[in-house]
């Protein structure tokens, strides 16, 4: 549905909505670092309905993100989660691929 490559440095994420992605228009899809042993999801941003998007990451944002091992996209409220914490359900999970 998406593609998701970080940049070398983890300070920009570049996302590509897929050419027939069905989505609720009414709703918010966000996406989740989910940096394991116990730590909270961290939210990465909002993903694009269509297009192409560039997420840029903050410290915190980076961290989670070295730190996880998978991704996770939830279905929130317009705006993302009211909560800092995944509200709706998770659709997808994906592991994050490290080059080398």
């Amino acid at each position: 549905m998406w593609s998701i490559e970080a940049t070398r440095g983890r300070d920009e994420l570049h996302v590509n909505a897929g050419d027939n992605l069905m989505l609720d228009p009414a709703r918010a899809y966000e996406l989740w670092a989910l940096p394991g042993t116990g730590a909270a999801p961290v939210s990465l941003g909002l993903m694009p309905k269509s297009g192409q998007w560039t997420l840029q990451l903050n410290d915190a944002q980076r961290l989670a993100l070295s730190r996880s091992k998978q991704i996770a996209i939830s279905l929130e409220p317009p705006g993302g989660s009211p909560t800092g914490a995944p509200t709706g359900p998770v659709l997808f999970v994906a592991d994050v691929a490290v080059p080398g």
